[in-house]
């Protein structure tokens, strides 16, 4: 679509066109939904764009909305623009041209945006903001949102949902000047004012009685207030009186307070007299007392200091005894050291005797036999036996080196291998965790939890279930589901429920749970014996081929029968006719058959088809491991033959190591018969000198007895000494005991002798601190009451100062009581007449002051209502009959094209008021059936097709009067019978391409054979998609 293959626009056709500004020159797409690059040029008049589904017709349209400023929104595709970027591209650009008012000028309107969704715009080669750009669009009379101008395929059915109203607004805005439409808005904005003030002046009126109302009312309120304010004025000169008799109490108690004063000073000096004469007699006492107590402590004293003395002179005797302790410790320990050592002179001197006799015996010996030529001899054979071990060692070197290189690591590898093949639950976790990782989860989980559960909770099935043979393991991989086979099973019903919850909803992993109640035993029997079909070539159910709990087992005889499932050998193809007709499911070989019969006929059906294993229930490779087990068992019997040989020289070498060994032993005995002489008379030095050593220091036993007798004599003599001492220390301690408690029983006696005295003193003295507390409380009730008259004195003034009326001041009781009578006979009264608001008097002048102004308002807001009126009826008279015009205009020709088709239709204005303009509104009428009535267009009453016929024909009988440079519909004849479409279509090329018109792009994925043609029309086939051949292959001549 990059070449003009259209008819030019003849120079003289477009000189007479005073509607050429606004209509698209091209339009230029790059990276635009399914476009790489392409630019597309519309002729002036009809444009036809014809293509099949997909191929990018919509594209087109929606390059010229989102190109001239629309929102996707419009498009009702996506609200996101950055959608509309090719797939595999960053950014897109559309770029429309747009004619000016002559064909040589044109101006280009730009729009590019990336993928997140962030437009950019030109217009030229200028960047504009959004605004901008949309105002500019707006000066060519280009309404994209209208949808009496711009018909996007997805909104066809937005037009028949539009109420009149809002046909008659997009009706306006496609086809009269921007004058009229400024009026209409203009005599909206004016009736709005006029029905604001009509409002307001009802309203005004409405509170105008209101406040006539309330003003009465605060009138009467306002005697009231009067009234009670006069009893007001008379309590305040009650209260002045009331202050004035205050002060007077007030004086009388002050002399009454002054006379207290003096008779409490009174009797607080003579209470003094009295405490002053106990309190010398007190002192006399209280000097005795302390000379008692300095004797009792004098006393404790001199307790205290003998009997520090007696503690040391104890604890000198407790030392001399410990010395006499030691000494004798000292003394036995030496005389046990005397009896060992003399013990050990007896036996070094006893041993010095043998090794002399030694030392003569060994000199006897070497006299006798020539020892070194026996020992070169053993010598040699030490030699050979060498040679010997060093041959037997290499052999043994040498079958361990291959053992360990040739048999060992092979060995270790195969029996890993078995142990791996044989351990067929391990290989079913790795398969869990490799293929299905939320199931092997789900196991790894329940085998830490299985103590939440109430009942068993079995594992998947491919756990739990073992088959007896790997080679039965295809045919039940064949009748249960993966789903069951993966499925965990639970014997309570609850137990479902709290594994779900844990697992599939809290930790979010896709698995089955399955319920099987508890059993002890399998329940299911064949119903035929395997032995009466033996002969069909069976040999076994399913249900003997495999072991597992007996709860899982009854689940799947419940859910897949396998106690009625037989299998057999490949025989079984040959005797199917023979199997019994109760048998509808069962496997021969690697063949499954399924029986049907007829519900008609009766005739039974065989459908036969090839199995294979999964794996699932049996992961073991027997021909791997037979072939493993081979190899191994040949590996042992060449590693026990090399065994057996080593085990021979290891003989071998042993007996040379005892042989050796006897050698030399024998060799080790005459080496020590040699050395023996030298080593015996080296001794017998070191022995002798040992003895000598101690008899040196032999220990005398007299001498330590006397030194120790010495040493514990004059201990005890000290001890002698010490112990007269203490005696007489005793005998003072014992007097001073007896002394302090002479002193102790005198000074008690003396203070039971003086109780009642201090009894005295303590009455004395809470009498003397009771009058000083009486003359206290009396002088601070005397300031006080001093205070209080000086206080009221003051009020009482400055009330009789403000008094209103000192006539009645004067009139009123002396006395108290008499005033009080009177102070609650006027409150009485004003009780009476309830609370009146004190702000009344004020509240009464403002409300008169907004009658006034009420009035005022009233009388302003109907003059504007009547000068609103006269600016409505101007402007209305001069914008109403174009209006008018316009409908006349648009019905006649709705109903001519509706009448070629042999349809009625009409176009009318309706309104509520003539001057209400937000209820004018264009309602189109459509009769389709000569048996009906005209009918208003809407989406429930007329079918899809009957409504794109209405809307087509409303389109093209805008092309009469129209103001906008170009229309568009998408796709408006899909739902037409064949006839309505040839029609509409023959409607739209005669009133389209005459001269003047606005211009029209007609987008439809197919047309009719042999329809009109008309010079100014243009037909635009597109074709686009990745496999489609190059522009140029299909490039021809006009």
């Amino acid at each position: 679509m990059s070449r003009k293959l259209h008819r030019p626009i003849p120079c003289a056709e477009i000189a007479s066109n005073a509607a050429l500004s606004g209509k698209i020159k091209s339009v230029y797409c790059k990276n635009f939904v399914t476009y790489g690059e392409c630019t597309f040029y519309p002729t002036e008049y009809l444009n036809v764009i014809i293509g099949p589904n997909g191929t990018g017709k919509s594209t087109l349209v929606a390059a010229i909305v989102l190109g001239l400023g629309g929102k996707p929104e419009l498009l009702s595709r996506s609200s996101s623009i950055g959608d509309y970027v090719k797939n595999g591209r960053d950014e897109a650009v559309i770029k429309v041209e747009i004619y000016r008012d002559i064909p040589t000028k044109s101006v280009i309107f730009e729009r590019s945006f990336p993928r997140n969704g962030k437009s950019t715009f030109k217009i030229g080669e200028n960047v504009v903001g959004e605004k901008k750009y949309l105002s500019e669009i707006m000066e060519y009379k280009i309404q994209i949102g209208n949808l009496c101008q711009f018909l996007p395929q997805d909104r066809v059915q937005d037009f028949a949902k539009m109420d009149p109203q809002t046909i008659f607004i997009n009706t306006l805005n496609s086809v009269c000047s921007q004058e009229t439409i400024n009026n209409f808005d203009e005599l909206k904005k004016l009736r709005q004012s006029q029905l604001t003030e009509g409002d307001g002046v009802k309203k005004k009126k409405e509170e105008l009685e209101q406040l006539q109302v309330h003003c009465n009312t605060l009138e009467q309120r306002l005697d009231r207030y009067n009234e009670q304010q006069e009893y007001l004025n008379k309590l305040d000169v009650c209260e002045a009186k009331k202050l004035h008799l205050e002060a007077h109490g007030l004086e009388e108690q002050m002399k009454q307070q002054t006379n207290d004063l003096s008779l409490a000073k009174q009797k607080l000096k003579k209470e003094n007299k009295v405490y002053d004469a106990i309190m010398r007699r007190q002192n006399d006492i209280a000097k005795t007392s302390e000379q008692l107590a300095r004797g009792v402590a004098q006393k404790e004293r001199e307790e205290q200091t003998i009997a520090s003395k007696k503690r040391n002179v104890e604890e000198r005797i407790k030392d001399l005894k410990v010395r006499i302790e030691q000494a004798r410790t000292i003394y036995l320990k030496k005389k046990r050291e005397k009896a060992d050592f003399d013990k050990d002179l007896q036996e070094e001197t006893k041993m010095l005797s043998l090794l002399l006799q030694d030392l003569t015996k060994a000199n006897e010996n070497n006299a006798e036999k020539d020892w070194k030529a026996e020992l070169n001899a053993l010598a040699q054979q030490i030699h050979n036996m060498k040679d010997e071990l060093g041959q037997h060692m290499k052999m043994r070197l040498e079958i361990n080196s291959e053992l360990d290189e040739k048999y060992g690591p092979e060995i270790g590898s195969l029996k890993r291998r078995l142990e791996r093949a044989n351990d067929v639950h391990a290989q079913k976790l790795e398969l869990l965790q490799a293929k299905f990782p939320d199931v092997y989860r789900a196991v790894q989980w329940l085998r830490d939890h299985q103590h939440l559960f109430k009942g068993t909770v079995y594992k998947p099935m491919i756990l739990e279930l073992s088959v007896l043979d790997p080679e039965h393991a295809k045919y039940f991989e064949n009748v249960i589901s993966i789903r069951d086979l993966l499925a965990f099973t639970c014997e309570d019903k609850d137990d479902v429920s709290l594994l779900v919850s844990e697992l599939c909803v809290k930790q979010k992993l896709h698995i089955n749970v399955g319920h099987a109640p508890s059993s002890n035993r399998i329940n299911y029997r064949p119903d035929i014996p395997i032995e009466s079909i033996r002969f069909c070539g069976f040999t076994a159910y399913l249900i003997d081929l495999i072991e597992g709990p007996p709860a899982i087992i009854n689940y799947l005889c419940s859910l897949n029968r396998i106690h009625t499932i037989p299998i057999g050998t490949a025989d079984v193809n040959n005797r199917t006719d023979d199997i019994p007709n109760n048998i509808n499911i069962f496997f021969g070989g690697n063949q499954s058959y399924a029986v049907r019969v007829s519900r008609y006929s009766g005739e039974k059906s065989i459908m036969q088809r090839q199995i294979s294993g999964r794996n699932l229930l049996t992961s073991k490779n027997t021909n791997e491991i037979l072939q493993n087990e081979a190899r191994l068992r040949e590996l042992i019997r060449g590693s026990d033959m090399l065994k057996n040989k080593r085990t021979a020289l290891e003989a071998k070498i042993e007996e040379i190591k005892i042989k050796r060994e006897d050698i030399l032993a024998k060799i080790r005995t005459i080496k020590s018969k040699l050395e023996e002489r030298p080593k015996l008379e080296e001794q017998c030095r070191r022995q002798n000198d040992k003895v000598k050593q101690l008899k040196n220091n032999v220990i005398s036993l007299p001498e330590l007895e006397q030194e120790f007798s010495e040493k514990a004599k004059n201990c005890l003599q000290q001890i002698m000494e010490l112990q007269n001492e203490k005696i007489q220390i005793l005998k003072k301690l014992q007097q001073i005991l007896v002394d302090k408690k002479v002193a102790v029983v005198k000074e008690r006696i003396f203070k039971q002798e003086n109780e009642e005295l201090i009894n005295n003193i303590k009455e004395a003295k809470d009498n003397k601190v009771q009058a000083m507390r009486m003359v206290e409380t009396v002088t601070q009730a005397l300031e006080k009451t001093q205070q209080q008259l000086e206080t009221k004195v003051a009020e009482a003034r400055k009330a009789k100062k403000d008094c209103k009326s000192l006539e009645l001041f004067n009139q009123l009781p002396d006395t108290m009581d008499e005033l009080k009578e009177a102070i609650n006979e006027f409150q009485a009264r004003l009780e009476c007449m309830g609370d009146v608001d004190q702000n009344i008097a004020a509240e009464f002048r403002e409300k008169c002051a907004d009658i006034e102004r009420l009035k005022n308002e009233m009388q302003n807001a109907e003059h504007n209502r009547h000068g609103l009126a006269a600016q409505i009826n101007t402007l209305h008279e001069r914008w109403y009959p174009e209006i008018e015009n316009i409908v006349v205009t648009l019905n006649k020709h709705f109903s001519d094209f509706m009448t070629s088709m042999n349809y009625v239709g009409e176009v009318q204005l309706i309104r509520r008021d003539e001057h209400d303009y937000d209820t004018y509104g264009i309602q189109i009428m459509v009769q389709y059936r000569s048996n009906a009535q005209l009918q208003a267009l809407d989406r429930h009453t007329q079918s899809g097709g009957e409504r794109a016929v209405a809307i087509a024909t409303y389109t093209l009988s805008l092309q009469h009067i129209t103001h906008v440079p170009f229309r568009c519909v998408d796709e408006i004849n899909q739902g037409m019978d064949a006839n309505n479409e040839r029609k509409i279509f023959e409607m739209l090329v005669k009133e389209t391409t005459q001269v003047g018109r606005a211009q029209y792009f007609f987008v439809t994925p197919k047309l009719l054979p042999n329809l009109m043609y008309n010079e100014r029309m243009s037909v635009h086939i597109v074709f686009n998609g990745k496999m489609v051949e190059s522009q140029n292959t299909f490039a021809f001549q006009i």
